[in-house]
């Protein structure tokens, strides 16, 4: 009789255990399936609720942007003189206004700088930094992007600070001195789908790969709704490919242009700088992801970011990429010892009919 009750009790149990099991699943399913609307993160510097979550995201203010957008030379007239040398600090402040103020980057690179639109090309993907030092070469490739007239951005970075789930994506708005950057969000529930895939608008909302391009996108794709996704360091090429499968399947028809946010070369000199390149540029050329994988901040800070974009290029059928601009924070400031990031910008393009 006794051991009758405590199998009776057990199985009691484990039917509780089963149906709170089965409730929290359900509950997750709803949340994913309901998607609900968000609210918008702020990158003005402020805190704000985000269905209890605050979000602190500090990035571009109306009269930074208007600096950085000055920066950037009309269609067709004479680019700007490179910046003189300014203070070290200044420089080296990554993300900071005060390197970008005095930064007038019309005059590019000594490899690449301002070219026409890409006539009879249709835009695939593209890889652009993030650092507002840079900020002309954002525009530029923003600029060639926009003339696409995309249904919608997917813009991948990576997660500087490795914090949270090793992908992130989230539901919330944009908020810009402009007004604001829409998300995707049905792709953003799509992609939330897949169990490697978690929504955390925290860690989202104060990463800068992503919150500083916002503006600009604003400014250049006013109408064009964003993916937002952020990468830890460690994520493999076979997850990169998942994000991609997941991704792929929800765009169905939609003229999408997936963009890496990425910054190369970290904290070396000039010369340095230039010569890890180099031999990333080469890699890049030859979509070779082992050797992609095993590059440390030296050469990039997001192999897997950059691998989307060279694998979403491949599933186009696109095996070579136009070069932009390939130039680093040291030549920018003409200084030979501070400490540099250097930047690529890369277009991948299909073909239309009729062009070569």
């Amino acid at each position: 009789m006794r051991r009758s009750r405590i199998a009776l009790v057990i199985i009691m149990a484990g039917a509780v255990a089963l149906a709170a099991c089965q409730a929290a699943s359900g509950r997750l399913e709803a949340e994913k399936a309901n998607c609900p609307s968000a609210g918008s993160l702020s990158i003005k510097g402020e805190e704000r609720e985000w269905n209890n979550v605050k979000a602190q995201a500090s990035f571009v203010s109306a009269e930074d942007l208007a600096q950085i957008l000055a920066q950037y030379p009309a269609a067709g007239s004479p680019a700007q003189e490179s910046p003189s040398a300014q203070s070290l600090e200044a420089a080296q402040a990554s993300p900071s206004i005060q390197a970008v103020q005095s930064a007038k980057t019309g005059q590019l690179t000594e490899t690449g700088g301002r070219s026409g639109r890409l006539q009879g090309k249709r835009i695939v993907a593209g890889v652009l930094p993030h650092h507002l030092v840079a900020g002309t070469m954002i525009m530029e490739l923003l600029e060639h992007v926009a003339a696409q007239e995309p249904e919608v951005l997917v813009l991948i970075g990576p997660n500087h600070y490795n914090q949270g789930g090793r992908i992130i994506t989230g539901l919330a708005d944009w908020q810009t001195p402009l007004g604001l950057v829409k998300t995707e969000k049905s792709l953003v529930c799509s992609l939330l789908e897949q169990r490697e895939v978690v929504r955390d608008e925290k860690i989202l909302g104060k990463e800068h790969s992503v919150g500083n391009l916002m503006p600009l996108i604003k400014h250049f794709l006013p109408a064009t709704p964003v993916v937002p996704v952020i990468l830890h360091y460690g994520v493999s090429l076979t997850e990169v490919d998942q994000l991609l499968d997941r991704l792929q399947a929800a765009l169905q028809d939609k003229r999408a242009v997936l963009l890496a946010s990425v910054d190369f070369s970290h904290y070396l000199t000039r010369e340095e700088a230039q010569e890890k390149d180099r031999f990333t540029l080469q890699v890049m050329r030859d979509f070779d992801y082992a050797t992609l994988f095993r590059l440390d901040n030296a050469y990039l800070d997001s192999p897997a970011s950059l691998a989307g974009a060279l694998r979403w290029a491949e599933r186009a059928g696109i095996k070579n990429f136009h070069i932009l601009g390939n130039t680093n924070s040291g030549v920018l400031f003409r200084d030979d010892k501070m400490a540099t990031t250097s930047y690529f910008n890369l277009l991948f393009f299909e073909t239309y009919l009729g062009h070569k």
